[in-house]
């Protein structure tokens, strides 16, 4: 009240109080309109701040505050001041849920509403429909009466029927627009209101709409009507009095009720306990309301127009009780090693600009994207995992209270008006982060903690909602999956998305484990260096590879790494990810009848699950769900087809070898048979090198396909192969071979091959041997998925470039131009069975086996690593072509002389 009196002082007016009566507080208002006007229109942004403790958030609460009274009060005043009485006045405008109208002519006070209209899924075409509802304008009393009476007749709501409306009103269409949009009507006689007035000392300003209300009520429908109001006598005897309207007669009268005086200190306290005490009943009732309504709507297809649908109406719900102008709710989503926010759905009573709900939205899923979020505190709450809230925002100063909670914009749109405060609150469930939600008003501090505690509450109430279609969606894309026709390396991908989704993991790996031997690595996404660590020390005793192992002879479901390390661990082996938010857990999947598998997943999230809460039943039904569509895409049937098809890749690349080598053997043969020839001869043993290297990949492979048990863990046979060549080969000692010679094979070898493509290979060069400690076979078979590699897919009259860099490490790169790879694809050059939309389209026949099995042959079975990148071609040269650049990177300690 203080701030009110001293806003009064500011503008020059004299101070009402609450024994004010009706004539003299029109006399105080008629003496200066426009002060009084500003002092209606600023009253809220002025007060806000430093208002009582319980928050002013709807409507009814806010006819408890003074402040709100009063600018009640002085809307309809202004009416009674008009000198013309036709003019219409909206009271209570935009910054409120609920919207008066009112009229007046010399006998009569008509007030049309509240409204309230329910937008529906067209928001924009019903803003537009709003706008153009007629306005009635003042009639005769006999007409008025008659008109009301038959156009308006038992649509009288009270406020709380209103706000109760704002959940249960269903959508309501164009034509419906004009008749429904106005809820109620009330009509009172000017002489009646103040004849009533002067009766009491103190008549709050609510009470003249309540006497408008059973005046009406009691000329329409001919009953007798009664309301309550408290009466303040002074300041320390508060009473309850009941007015009566009689039917007949049009008689009012009053009586007391009540406790009797309150002590002076008591009364302020008394006031706010009503006030909260009756929002949190409206609250209380508000979920209640939202129960029913996500019971029913909860389990729709969270798939198309049915899931937007849905977020959408939910963020409009959540946003009229507590009196927010925009409700906007984000989605974690993870992209790339990292989590960023994803818009789920959003709503916002204003119209400007246009887009505005995508505009804002766009605005704060860039600034997720990026490094630490300062400009959003949506991002802000998603980063940090906690609560955030900004009291005051000054958009054309950019200050903030605090100052580091500023509220985001988007760029170009200075001129309008984003807010002046604002709350985002993280949106957990089962422990586990799902999302933020906000709330915006226009008006300063209006989400004190009071009404941040209900948001958690009614956070608690949606969020299982919304578990529960997540579930329902991530079961049917595992099942769409399983049953997908896609590529075992797609669905592979697909699944591993899913199960990522489901939990709001920032990262997810996969290990295929064997007792006793070294985990492999099933699927992965978002930590791309995982298999780069498996044998790194994470501690003084034990590699990553070791805990996994440890943790899958233990037998239980979940722990977490940072227990699993002990009291030394040595974080940077694990390249920056923080162990306490990595969590172990066992995937099972059953793949025949009595023949199981086990897996181990690595979960990283962005934030740790909240103990307290269960997280362990989410965790493990993902697990679950997985292991079962794992189990059904690697069936016996679908490995058996897998097997055919890559062995078959392995066949063809050993036969092509072969059929090349017997036409350079036959054309030597025809040569030495015309004379002796020692160049001829060095020719003919040359081939015959490369015949029996072929002819023994077709025996190894042969030998594979015999001896591989059925096991989907192992779904590459030629990896088998390739451990037992290195144990031969360890076992007899580590060797060295001439890596020049086997780079000869696989591309000179082949040279037929790529002349009958127009492809030109570097002029052959005798150099000195170039030795390295690896298996020969396994260098063999990555340069001959290179060689292949280049022989389908660099373009025609081109020229292939073989180079050798050596700095640190010995690297031997073979270059080609051929089909640009999109940048969504480069990371995914050496993802099995993955192909490039370019390629494709040209209708290059391919299997996507290739470079997959050359990386892995590199890393795993000789300790060097294969990489690609691509360089663009000189100006003037076709765009879709580009360099592709391939590099086997040999480490110095492999290499006998570098």
């Amino acid at each position: 009240m203080e701030i009110i009196r001293d806003y009064l002082d500011h503008l020059g007016l004299r101070v009402p109080c609450e024994t004010t009566d009706y004539t003299e507080f029109l006399e105080l208002f008629s003496s200066d309109i426009e002060k009084w006007k500003e002092f209606s229109e600023n009253i809220f942004v002025k007060v806000a701040l430093q208002s009582p403790s319980f928050p002013h958030l709807l409507f009814r609460l806010m006819m408890n505050h003074y402040a709100a009274r009063a600018h009640y009060a002085i809307a309809l005043l202004y009416l009674f001041s008009d000198k013309d009485k036709t003019r219409t006045w909206r009271i209570l405008g935009a910054n409120f849920p609920l919207m008066l109208r009112a009229a007046a002519d010399k006998e009569l006070i008509y007030v049309f509403g509240p409204t309230l209209v329910d937008l529906g899924n067209r928001e924009a075409e019903r803003l537009a429909s709003l706008q153009s509802v007629v306005v009635y304008e003042v009639q005769r009393l006999a007409d008025a009466t008659s008109q009301l009476r038959g156009k308006y007749s038992g649509l009288l709501c009270t406020t709380e029927e209103i706000i109760r409306n704002a959940f249960a009103r269903p959508k309501i269409s164009q034509s419906q627009l004009e008749s429904e949009c106005l809820i109620g009507s009330c009509v009172l006689k000017s002489a009646r209101m103040n004849e009533v007035s002067k009766q009491y000392e103190s008549v709050p300003p609510t009470f003249y709409s309540k006497l408008a209300a059973s005046l009406y009520l009691v000329c329409t429908e001919k009953r007798n009507a009664c309301f309550a109001f408290r009466s303040f006598s002074g300041v320390s005897d508060i009473r309850k009095r009941v007015v009566s309207v009689q039917a007949n007669t049009l008689e009012i009268s009053v009586s007391e009720h009540g406790p009797g005086a309150l002590p002076v200190e008591d009364t302020a306290r008394a006031r706010a306990l009503s006030g909260f005490t009756n929002w949190s009943v409206f609250i209380a009732e508000s979920i209640n309301m939202l129960i029913n309504w996500l019971q029913y709507h909860a389990s729709a297809d969270p798939d198309g127009e049915g899931g937007v649908d849905f977020g959408r109406r939910l963020a409009r719900y959540l946003a009229y009780p507590f009196n927010a102008d925009e409700c906007n709710i984000y989605r974690s989503a993870p992209k790339h090693g990292a989590i960023s926010l994803e818009a789920y759905a959003q709503y916002s009573r204003s119209a400007i600009p246009p887009g505005r709900s995508r505009l804002i939205a766009e605005e704060v899923v860039r600034i997720s994207k990026g490094p630490f979020p300062k400009r959003s505190i949506v991002a802000r709450a998603s980063f940090l995992n906690a609560e955030q809230y900004c009291v005051l925002f000054e958009q054309a100063s950019g200050a903030a209270i605090p100052e580091d909670q500023v509220l985001c914009f988007p760029n170009g749109h200075e001129d309008s008006d984003w807010g002046r405060s604002a709350c985002a609150i993280p949106i957990r469930f089962s422990g586990l982060s799902w999302g933020v939600i906000e709330f915006v008003s226009v008006m300063p501090h209006a989400f004190r903690e009071t009404v941040r505690s209900k948001i958690e509450g009614v956070i608690s109430v949606f969020a299982p909602h919304v578990l529960q279609r997540e579930i329902f969606g991530g079961v049917r894309e595992l099942s769409r999956t399983m049953m997908s026709t896609r590529t075992i390396g797609d669905r592979k991908g697909d699944l591993a998305a899913v199960f990522q989704n489901l939990l709001c993991a920032r990262s997810l790996s996969i290990f295929s484990f064997k007792k006793g031997e070294r985990p492999e690595l099933f699927v992965q996404r978002g930590w791309s260096d995982i298999e780069n660590i498996l044998d790194a020390k994470v501690n003084a005793e034990r590699t990553l590879s070791a805990i996994i192992a440890q943790f899958a002879d233990e037998g239980v479901d979940f722990r977490w790494l940072n227990d699993a390390l002990g009291p030394e661990p040595r974080l940077s082996a694990l390249r920056g990810r923080n162990p306490e938010r990595v969590l172990l857990a066992r995937v099972l999947w059953r793949i025949a009848e009595g023949l199981g598998h086990a897996a181990i997943a690595l979960i990283e999230f962005q934030h740790r699950p909240v103990q307290a809460e269960n997280w362990q039943s989410l965790v493990k039904f993902v697990c679950q769900a997985t292991g079962n569509t794992i189990g059904g895409i690697y069936s016996k049937e679908t490995w058996d087809i897998e097997l055919r098809l890559r062995s078959a890749h392995e066949l063809k690349k050993s036969a092509k070898g072969l059929a090349s080598s017997n036409e350079k053997l036959s054309k030597l043969i025809e040569r030495l048979e015309r004379g002796p020839d020692q160049r001829t001869l060095q020719k003919v043993r040359t081939v015959m090198t490369d015949y029996r290297r072929y002819s023994a990949s077709v025996d190894r492979m042969t030998y594979a396909l015999e001896n591989t048990a059925y096991d989907p863990s192992t779904i590459e046979p030629r990896f088998g192969l390739a451990g037992s060549a290195v144990d031969r080969w360890v076992a007899t000692g580590r060797s060295s071979i001439d890596i020049r010679d086997v780079i000869n094979h696989a591309f000179y070898g082949a040279s037929e091959a790529f002349t009958d493509r127009n492809i030109l290979l570097p002029e052959f060069v005798s150099l000195p041997k170039l030795e390295a400690y690896v298996e020969e076979w396994c260098l063999q078979e990555v340069l001959l998925s290179l060689s292949q590699n280049a022989q389908k897919y660099a373009a025609p009259n081109t020229a292939i470039l073989i180079s050798e860099k050596s700095t640190n490490n010995l690297g031997l790169r073979i270059s080609n131009i051929g089909p640009r790879l999109d940048e969504d694809e480069e990371h995914r050059v050496f993802n099995d069975q993955a192909r490039g939309r370019r390629v494709v389209a040209l209708g290059i026949e391919g299997s996507g086996y290739g470079l997959h099995y050359a990386q892995e042959m590199a890393r795993k079975y000789m300790g060097c690593d294969l990489d690609h990148f691509q360089t663009e071609l000189d100006k003037g040269r076709d765009a879709e072509l580009t360099w592709h650049h391939f590099t086997l990177v040999l480490p110095r300690r492999l290499v006998k002389k570098l």
